[in-house]
């Protein structure tokens, strides 16, 4: 499959790639439609410009393009950003991921990103723009208390 260039240069992840999550879920890439696959080329441009910045030449989606069913079986928001093709959850298991996006790395990379604490062992990325425009949020759709 064709790899596309973007911001600065770095080996962006595959419609494949995302829409599988990294060939987790080959059965997904089949749901997708026109306007998934247009968000996720936008997605992952941004994440990969991201990456690159930050020195990461490759990175591990764990979650990617989901369908309605595996969206409510991984517990997701009925209105799930995952189901559009605008975010992935990408592995960072010792958090220095997390540690090392800035506010202004996401406003760079026209990113938006749930909050570490409440995604402990992965940092979930969107494009989809919040109406508080916070670019560190805290999901409003679960209850962690």
């Amino acid at each position: 499959m064709k790899r596309f260039t973007t911001f600065s240069g770095g080996k962006l992840k595959t419609y494949n790639d995302y829409l599988t999550s990294d060939g987790k879920y080959p059965d997904r890439a089949k749901s997708a439609t026109d306007k998934v696959k247009l968000e996720a080329h936008y997605l992952l441009a941004c994440v990969d410009g991201l990456m690159t910045e930050l020195g990461r030449n490759q990175y591990e989606i764990t979650s990617g393009f989901r369908t309605p069913e595996s969206n409510a079986a991984s517990g997701g928001s009925k209105n799930s950003a995952h189901l559009t093709g605008e975010a992935v959850d990408i592995g960072d298991s010792d958090g220095e991921l997390a540690e090392n996006i800035t506010v202004e790395l996401l406003i760079r990379y026209k990113l938006y990103m749930e909050h570490p604490l409440k995604s402990p062992g992965w940092i979930h990325l969107t494009t989809r723009a919040l109406k508080s425009g916070k670019r560190i949020f805290y999901p409003k759709y679960r209850d962690w208390e």
